[in-house]
């Protein structure tokens, strides 16, 4: 008995190097927004803090983009812009992936640190037309 003990010490410890390693190869959580005229989806509203790739899908027949503002309001009372209310402020703004033309995806890696988000297509007039999303990163 004596003898197998070191065995399955070392037995456990590449097991556990194993798991590691398939976790890291694992990658950014992934979510997938389908925007169109004049909605926005996610596949989820919850996702995991760190690195979350969004796949940005444009089913309209419209060009798109997708902005992720970091912000407490709700997502259908971000303010206007002053010098253009066409499109609304983005302020908290993490990141964008502009200008998905009708039919394509594009994708694009953010960090996201727990709170609340919104998703807002800030094309001329989208986000007036309903294009935003509320979210929650835990």
């Amino acid at each position: 008995m004596k003898k197998l003990l070191p065995f399955a010490a070392i037995a456990m410890l590449v097991l556990g190097a194993c798991a590691q390693a398939g976790s890291a190869q694992n990658g950014p959580a992934k979510v997938t927004v389908t925007m169109s005229e004049w909605s926005v989806k996610m596949t989820q509203t919850t996702l995991p803090a760190g690195q979350v790739t969004f796949a940005l899908k444009n089913d309209g027949k419209l060009t798109h983009e997708l902005a992720i503002l970091k912000t407490d309001l709700p997502h259908n009372k971000i303010p206007a812009r002053v010098e253009d209310a066409t499109k609304v402020q983005e302020i908290g703004i993490i990141g964008e992936i502009e200008d998905v033309e009708a039919g394509l995806t594009k994708t694009d890696v953010f960090d996201l640190v727990p709170g609340n988000y919104v998703l807002i297509c800030n094309e001329v007039s989208h986000y007036q037309a309903g294009m935003h999303l509320a979210f929650v990163v835990k």
